[in-house]
């Protein structure tokens, strides 16, 4: 018995087989792109906290970039602003145990910074981490840390 389409079918495998490989490489094509656009923004970003907060270059260099890290991957709105992440930066250097509870805190400060950019047409982030600093957990005083949550 003849398969449907008859002799259509090896040219129809072919055609799909040629759409699967052009949608795999334009895939692969679109992560590399991004993961080269979150290297540069991660770099630039970095680098104005450094510039931003020039004590931060006395600290182990590891440890600064490692806080600066967890901060852009969990807080990516936070971490552009060089006076917030050099003011988290800072305090989880004081107060080294990053615990479940401070990754908690700072993906709702996350959220809360998403929310209200895209509430109020893109809202300062000083404006909006008034609360948190008046909270304890930045500190006002760039040459000083956070006083941390009770």
């Amino acid at each position: 018995m003849p398969l449907p389409g008859g002799s259509r079918l090896p040219s129809l495998i072919g055609q799909a087989a040629a759409i699967a490989g052009v949608t795999v490489g334009a895939e692969a094509a679109a992560n590399l792109m991004r993961r080269t656009i979150n290297a540069i923004t991660f770099n630039r970003d970095f680098k104005r906290v450094i510039d931003a907060n020039p004590d931060l270059r006395n600290k182990d260099s590891q440890e600064v970039m490692d806080r600066f890290r967890i901060l852009s991957t969990l807080g990516p709105t936070l971490a552009r602003d060089p006076t917030i992440a050099g003011g988290w930066i800072r305090q989880t250097l004081e107060f080294p145990v990053i615990t479940p509870t401070v990754l908690k805190d700072l993906v709702s400060v996350e959220r809360e910074a998403r929310e209200g950019q895209s509430m109020f047409g893109g809202i300062s982030m000083p404006d909006m981490m008034s609360q948190h600093l008046s909270k304890g957990y930045l500190s006002k005083d760039p040459t000083a840390g956070g006083t941390g949550r009770p």
